[in-house]
């Protein structure tokens, strides 16, 4: 293959893909694309059926970056004078993905004391961990206790004292962490509740940010006037979903339904007494 003075093999680019999906779970699929006025043979990742596509992009820009930074300053490498990566990368919980992890893979149960948030005292929890996600800063694992069908979801920063057991578990292969979460944002899920159409309206500066960071998978824009972007959802709404449309302030409205509404009214007025 030769492309603009590039040339690699085929076999060279295989090679290559098949690294992306192994190390990176990212699902490449060949597609007939357009070249120039003409149709050939492309490669493109598949963002739908790919793990967390953009913060992967991010992660593997900022690998980039370090190496720039190490290669230009070699022996006199000081970071922290040229780049912060920020709490997102070393979020609450860290230091215990590798024992969750090694759990995960081999089906071993894990014990743990966990304390409930808004809580002071702690449990003791013996788990099948199952699925470990990021949000806000913060590892959560979603995990089945012993003797109990639903999947619980834990705050790591809430936890301590991580073991690995020697019992094993037989890992349940209708588990799908996609499903688990594709109604919903962040990481509260509320099983047998009703997903809604929401529709909410949004001007800048949150218009344009939207628009590049869509706050779930099904936003669907509806509406683009004078920096002005009415957006429509169809989730679960969950503490996440209104604490996303507070953050954007007056900028956000919610527009239907009614009960979605009345319910952000409820926190805002709510939030207000605090003040009073």
């Amino acid at each position: 293959m030769n492309e603009e003075g590039h040339s690699i093999s085929l076999r060279t680019l295989y090679r290559d893909l098949n690294k992306i999906e192994e190390d990176f779970g990212q699902t490449i699929t060949k597609n007939k694309i357009d070249l120039h006025g003409k149709k050939v043979t492309g490669y493109k990742i598949d963002v739908r059926d790919s793990c967390d596509y953009d913060d992967v992009l991010s992660l593997i820009n900022m690998w980039g970056a370090l190496k720039i930074i190490k290669k230009e300053l070699g022996a006199v490498l000081i970071p922290a004078e040229y780049i912060s990566i920020g709490r997102g990368w070393r979020s609450g919980g860290v230091v215990w993905l590798n024992t969750l992890i090694e759990a995960m893979i081999k089906s071993r149960m894990v014990h743990f004391t966990y304390v409930k948030y808004g809580s002071s005292e702690s449990s003791e929890r013996f788990v099948e961990p199952y699925f470990l996600k990021s949000y806000n800063q913060v590892w959560y694992l979603m995990a089945k206790e012993k003797d109990f069908d639903q999947i619980k979801v834990f705050g790591l920063d809430r936890v301590t004292n991580v073991s690995l057991s020697t019992v094993t578990f037989q890992r349940n292969a209708q588990f799908n962490p996609a499903n688990l979460f594709k109604d919903s944002i962040g990481i509260t899920v509320k099983e047998h509740k009703e997903v809604k159409r929401i529709t909410i309206d949004i001007t800048e500066p949150f218009s344009k940010k939207i628009k590049s960071i869509p706050l779930h998978q099904s936003q669907r824009i509806i509406q683009d006037v004078d920096g002005r972007v009415r957006i429509e959802l169809s989730i679960v709404p969950n503490s996440e979903f209104y604490s996303e449309i507070i953050k954007m302030r007056h900028y956000a409205k919610i527009i239907s339904p009614n009960d979605v509404r009345d319910r952000m009214k409820e926190i805002i007025r709510s939030m207000a007494e605090n003040y009073t």
